[in-house]
Order: C-alpha cells, then sequence, then structure tokens
C-alpha cells in the first residue's frame, strides 16, 4: 500500500519527537521514536529512553492499548528483529495486531539484516512500506548509523566567523563573536552530544569551561588534544569536574612530572605519532562516544578536514567585517585533498543577527545517497 496524505502529517510527527529528545540520553542506542494512529489520530507515542528500557514501538503500543489493534505504527528506525537487552520489537507489532507500519529509515545494523522485518511483518499480513521523508530519519539517527557502518562517532565540525571569514576579535570586551541566539543554540547543542574536542591552543588562548550550561543537562566529555601534555591544572575546564570528564589525547611519547599530574585529573587515551584520526576516533566509538563536537581551532579543524574526519559542519557567520590578512580563518596550515571538499547544505537558519548554516560532508547523509 502506498503512502497516503495522512502519513506525512504524523512522519513530521515523529521527526519532531526523535530531534526533541536528547540522543546522548539514549546512547548508544538510538533514541528511537514510534507513534500508533487509529481513526487518524493518535493513540500512542514513545520514544526510547536507553539501554535495558522498552524500545519506542512497545512504549507506543502499551500507551495505546486495545487501540493499537488495526492501527498504524509509525517508527523512526526500522524495528528490531533480534533479542538484546529487550524481545525483537517485530514480536510485540504482531502480538499488538497492527495492521500497518511505515519506517522512517533502514536499519543497516548486520543483526537487524540477519533477520529481515519488513519480509517478517508483511508475511503476517502487516502492510509495511519506507516513508517519504528517509533523508531527514537518516539524519536524526546519524551517531548510531554512522557507528554501525564505520564503527566512528559522527563528528561535526562547529565553527563561528565573521563575514569575511575570520575566527575571532581581539577585544576582550566582546568576547563572542555570534550573538545570544547563536550562543544559546550551541549550548543546546552540546547537551545532545556525547563530547566536546578542542585542541590545546584553544585551551590556553581562551580558557573555555566547555559545558552545556542549560539547567538540568548533563555536560559532555570535555576532549583536548593534547600530544605533548601541556594542559594546565588550572585550567577552567576543571571546574566541578571528575577525572572522568575530562580526557586527554597525548603522544606516547609525552612523559614527565606534568604529565603524571595530569593523570590524576583526567583519562588519557595515547596514540603512537604521527595522528591519526581515524584511529583516534575508532578508540573514541570504543569507549562510548557517538556524537562528537570539535570546537577547535584552525590547527585541529584543517588536520581533521584534511584526514577526512569531519561528517558535517555547523557554521555561524556573524554580520561582522574583521579584515586583517594576520587574521586566522578556520583552514589553515595544510593543504586539503586536490579539489577540495564537497559538503550538502542542509539548512539556513537565521539566529538573531547571525546566520547558521548546516552543510553535510558525509556522502551516506546526503540526499542522494541510499542503503
Amino acid at each position: 500500500m502506498p503512502l497516503n496524505p495522512d502519513d506525512s502529517i504524523y512522519l513530521s510527527r515523529l521527526l519532531e519527537l526523535s530531534e526533541g529528545y536528547p540522543r546522548r540520553n539514549a546512547s548508544p542506542n538510538p533514541a528511537v521514536s514510534a507513534i500508533i494512529t487509529n481513526q487518524d489520530e493518535i493513540v500512542g507515542e514513545g520514544v526510547h529512553q536507553g539501554p535495558g528500557t522498552p524500545h519506542a514501538e512497545v512504549l507506543a503500543i502499551q500507551q495505546a492499548g486495545p487501540l493499537a489493534m488495526g492501527g498504524t505504527l509509525y517508527v523512526s528506525l526500522e524495528p528490531c528483529s533480534h533479542w538484546g537487552r529487550t524481545p525483537p520489537c517485530i514480536h510485540a507489532i504482531c502480538d499488538a495486531q497492527l495492521a500497518r507500519v511505515v519506517i522512517g529509515v533502514s536499519d543497516p545494523n548486520p543483526l537487524v539484516k540477519a533477520t529481515p522485518p519488513i519480509p517478517y511483518l508483511t508475511s503476517r499480513g502487516i502492510d509495511v512500506v519506507i516513508g517519504n521523508r528517509e533523508t531527514d530519519f537518516r539524519w536524526v539517527h546519524r551517531s548510531f548509523l554512522k557507528g554501525i557502518l564505520h564503527q566512528t562517532p559522527f563528528v561535526t565540525a562547529k565553527v563561528a566567523t565573521s563575514l569575511d571569514g575570520k575566527l575571532a576579535f581581539r577585544d576582550p570586551q566582546r568576547p563572542y563573536l555570534t550573538g545570544p541566539q547563536s550562543l544559546e543554540w550551541v549550548h543546546h547543542r552540546r547537551a545532545y552530544c556525547d563530547a566536546i574536542m578542542v585542541g590545546i591552543g584553544t585551551v590556553l588562548a581562551d580558557d573555555p569551561l566547555l559545558t552545556c550550561r542549560q539547567a538540568g543537562a548533563k555536560n559532555p566529555i570535555k576532549l583536548i588534544v593534547d600530544s605533548k601534555g601541556r594542559l594546565p591544572l588550572s585550567a577552567r575546564l576543571f571546574d566541578q569536574t571528575t577525572p572522568e570528564d575530562v580526557w586527554v589525547i597525548l603522544s606516547n611519547d609525552a612523559q614527565g612530572e606534568s604529565v603524571e599530574a595530569l593523570s590524576k585529573v583526567a583519562q588519557f587515551i595515547r596514540f603512537t605519532p604521527p595522528f591519526n584520526w581515524q584511529q583516534v576516533l575508532g578508540d573514541l566509538a570504543k569507549r562510548g562516544i557517538h556524537d562528537l563536537i570539535i570546537e577547535g581551532g584552525p590547527t585541529l579543524l584543517t588536520s581533521a578536514f584534511s584526514q577526512g574526519a569531519i561528517d558535517a559542519i555547523d557554521l555561524m557567520v556573524a554580520p561582522t567585517l574583521l579584515g586583517g590578512a594576520n587574521r586566522p580563518t578556520f583552514l589553515e596550515g595544510e593543504e586539503l585533498p586536490l579539489g577540495g571538499i564537497d559538503s550538502q547544505i542542509r539548512s539556513v537558519i537565521q539566529r538573531g543577527g547571525d546566520v547558521h548554516i548546516t552543510s553535510v560532508i558525509h556522502p551516506f547523509f546526503k540526499k542522494e545517497a541510499s542503503i
């Protein structure tokens, strides 16, 4: 059965549910959302809360009760078909006697593909269709899908520049380039991610807190790329933290008393030079980092871009001209691959006087991609 006009309405509601729930709370699982409708009314909703808790489909079925029978289930990610900490959702869907399932995006997880959910459901008389917002649902579940496909986090470069592409003021009276609406969004975004990464240069120059500053929100892990172990113990990022909150990525060559002192207030992730982004990102994924934001300066960002580590960009552009040949831009030093790096603009949003551009680099999350 093809999609009907009402499907677009409920798929939009499904996106609102998924986007409104911090992905980090469900990590390492995806924050799947589900809606059940019957006779053009929503009778059940659910968002997965995390490992060991009921999946979204089950929560929606429980809320709908007997009204689930003969209804339509909208689910942001293909229902699971394997046993983990909870039973397969395809069993719950059949037991609830739902008539139809509309899926936001297919799940490439090998555990799911081992028992394909769609043939299982259709063989039991349930109509199943993939919705027409697959790119949007792929984006919503980007950190989970990137982890399944590549065993690395989804990496976003967050950059704020002037209208002429410069990075920062040198005026202590005006520490932020962008306005309050942009800063509010940045702290909101931090509350959704697993970790924020900066380089030692940013810490020494700006002494950032790297917190999300939202009531009730948990701060992400603070990742500092500091190959020589120069991070000062007086840095503000250590305020009200434990060693589990700050991770320092440093070379195996870094030794000495300062490094020993640092080891008492932070966790270490060691690497053998030269710095290899894919190896470091793979290590971070194994440690539970699935959604990573890089807020570093030009040295760290250029290194990440040049090695293909960036999946998307959040570029905040302030309506200010700074000028000056010696003022840095966010890409400096190393050459990028021949021909540059192509991206696809996903959204352009006005935030106060600033413009927020989100652009996608990883091909799987662009509009023409397919599983």
